[in-house]
Parts: C-alpha cells; sequence; structure tokens
C-alpha cells in the first residue's frame, strides 16, 4: 500500500489495517493514500500528480482544511483519521468511481491559436462571485460546452476564460443563452475581450487581454430568482439571485453582501425576515459563527458531492456542527445524486440547484 508521504508508525499501521480489511473484502485499492500529517507535505506531493490520477487518489486527515485542499486538487475519496472501516471503504469507492476534470487548461490547444487572427477572449463578469458560487471547474465546463456549440477548439486558460478566433460578440451570446436554456440554469454574464495579435503568442495576449480587464459586456437577460428548497420537508422557503431584483411575494430573498473567491456572505430579506448567512468551510467557524441566519457551503465546495468524497465528508460535518447549533445548513448546486446525500443528513438542511423544482416568485 503506497502512502504519501510516509507517516509515522502509528498511523501507518492504523491506516493499513483499516484499509487493507477493506481491500480484502472487495474494495478498489488506491493507486496512493495522502497522509495528512499536519506539515502539508502532501499537499506538495498530491498537487504534483497528474489530475487523471489525482481523481483515483484517496487522502487520509483530521483537518476540515485537509479535506477542503483535497477537494480543490480533485481527489476522488477521503476519510478522516483515526480511520474507521466503513468510512475508508466509503473513499475506496468514491476514488474508484468519480469522474475526472476532462475540461483543463491545456497548452497544446491554446498553442492552435498562435497564428491566428480576430482572436477574443471570454471570460465571466463579476468573476469572483461566480468562481465561489461555481467553482472553476464548473466555469471551465461551462466554457468547454460553449466552445462545442460555437464549434472552436476547447482553448480555455485558468481564469477561467475561453479563447475563441472568427466569432462575433452576438454568436457568442446566442450560443450561451442556448447552453442557459438547455442547462435550465442561472448562467453569467460574459465579458468579450479582443486579444492584441502583437503579442508573442495567445497565451502572453490572452493574459495581456485578461489584466487589462477592458471588454464588451454580454449579458443574459436580468438576474434569475432561483428556489431554496427545506429539507426534508421539501417545501419551498425562499429564493436567490446573484443581483437584487426585489424581495419576492413569497418566501425571502438572498443576494450576495461580500464576495471572495473561497466565500460569500449573503443578506437575507423577507417574510419577517431579515439577516446574515455566511459560507463556511470548517466546523470552527459554524461554531464561531454570530448572529447569522444559517450557514452555507460555499457553492465550488458542493461540485460533485457525494458520501466518501472530501466534500462529502466534510459537508457531513458542516451538517453535524450546524445541527448542533440549532442553525440550517445551505448546500447549493444540488443535482440528483447530492440531492439524495442531503436528505440523510442532520438537521435542517436548505438546498438549491438542478435537483431542486423549479418555482415562479
Amino acid at each position: 500500500m503506497r502512502l504519501i508521504p510516509e507517516p509515522i508508525a502509528a498511523i501507518r499501521n492504523g491506516v493499513e489495517s483499516v484499509v487493507g480489511a477493506c481491500v480484502e473484502l472487495g474494495a478498489p485499492e488506491p493507486p496512493w493514500i495522502a497522509v495528512d500529517d499536519g506539515s502539508d507535505r502532501w499537499v506538495a506531493l498530491v498537487a504534483a500528480r497528474p489530475p487523471g490520477e489525482r481523481v483515483r487518489g484517496v487522502v487520509a486527515t483530521s483537518s476540515d482544511r485537509g479535506l477542503a485542499i483535497a477537494h480543490r486538487l480533485g481527489v476522488g475519496g477521503a476519510f478522516r483519521l483515526p480511520p474507521s472501516s466503513l468510512g475508508a471503504r466509503e473513499a475506496l469507492m468514491a476514488a474508484s468511481l468519480a469522474e475526472g476534470r476532462p475540461y483543463l487548461s491545456d497548452p497544446a490547444v491554446l498553442g492552435l491559436l498562435d497564428a491566428a487572427e480576430g482572436l477574443h477572449v471570454v471570460s465571466v463578469a463579476d468573476g469572483t462571485f461566480w468562481v465561489c458560487q461555481l467553482g472553476e471547474p464548473v466555469l471551465a465546463s461551462l466554457f468547454a460546452q460553449l466552445a462545442s456549440r460555437l464549434e472552436v477548439v476547447p482553448a480555455i486558460v485558468p481564469w477561467p476564460a475561453l479563447v475563441v478566433d472568427g466569432n462575433t460578440p452576438g454568436r457568442v451570446l446566442d450560443c450561451w443563452k442556448t447552453l442557459e436554456l438547455e442547462l435550465d440554469r442561472e448562467l453569467p454574464d460574459l465579458t468579450i475581450t479582443a486579444v492584441d495579435v502583437k503579442s508573442s503568442n495567445s497565451a502572453a495576449g490572452t493574459l495581456a487581454a485578461l489584466l487589462a480587464g477592458e471588454g464588451q459586456a454580454l449579458s443574459v437577460g436580468p438576474p434569475r430568482r432561483n428556489p431554496v428548497h427545506e429539507l426534508p420537508a421539501g417545501g419551498q422557503i425562499g429564493w436567490w439571485t446573484p443581483a437584487d431584483c426585489g424581495v419576492p411575494a413569497n418566501g425571502w430573498l438572498a443576494t450576495p453582501e461580500a464576495t471572495t473567491a473561497m466565500k460569500c456572505r449573503w443578506r437575507i430579506t423577507g417574510e419577517g425576515v431579515d439577516g446574515i448567512v455566511q459560507d463556511v468551510v470548517t466546523t470552527a467557524e459554524i461554531e464561531n459563527a454570530q448572529e447569522t441566519a444559517a450557514v452555507r457551503v460555499p457553492g465550488w465546495l458542493s461540485a460533485g458531492l457525494r458520501p466518501g468524497t472530501p466534500a462529502g465528508l466534510l459537508v457531513t460535518d458542516l451538517a453535524t456542527a450546524a445541527a448542533n447549533r440549532g442553525l440550517p445548513l445551505w448546500i447549493p448546486n444540488v443535482d440528483g445524486e447530492a440531492l439524495q446525500m442531503s436528505l440523510r443528513l442532520p438537521g435542517i438542511i436548505w438546498v438549491d440547484g438542478p435537483a431542486v423544482p423549479r418555482c415562479t416568485a
């Protein structure tokens, strides 16, 4: 069994004993298990692995921070230290079934555009909010789908942004709107910026264009109200929107008040409610939360939420901590599998996303 980095004997013996028993009972063995010994050595070692390998790997950690880092690195499975048989088995199964991130920045693909003229780079307007709300892998996937509709190579750069040639802003916007209709979800407005063809290559020109921050706005329309439901009852209780569009007649409305790339603070108003909902990544943040109506999982952390994954393990612990405080936990962007997992969590859970029925405000 390959453990990286080499842990102390007590940890190695425990992990090998529990995981070995799971493998003997039929659980798939991962290529490696990264052991979080508190020194962050495992982070550098895992980050050096190719993404396609990380998704088959497993992390063993005792910290919420370690789980969040593993999720951002795309590690497929996770269990807590000291290990339990159930936790280890769920992690091994999750890693064996995890889907990788197919839409990544590829210098070879971007290099195909080095000799092209009329290059533009398409990025997300209000990028800080949308990176926090969806995460870079999801945004990159959306740009790859846009490239497919535009019939161009998926030249994605880690902003994330999409480099296109031979397309007008109008056609880019039309394809983006079509994608929004097909997915039936809120998509962000875009910005399209010309790339200086005098740059040494397309990568340099793209970076210069993004840093300049000047471009044409492509709006998909007014912000939509997106329904939020409460579990286990399942009824709708409110809405969220990326920009204030007026409090609806039924339920409360949540809008972002302050955002970083990792967390958002939301203002929630309506039907006698006026308060703050704070994104949290650790159980300590829930324990120390003051004057908050609810706590919320950042959107980037809920992507691909499944049992046995780093995010699944962390969100389960966040739900327990929120229930102990008597606070609802809001989980955004839930799909069918994430909804099934959410139904098994303790306490009051709020959910939104593709698996939530659409309603009208």
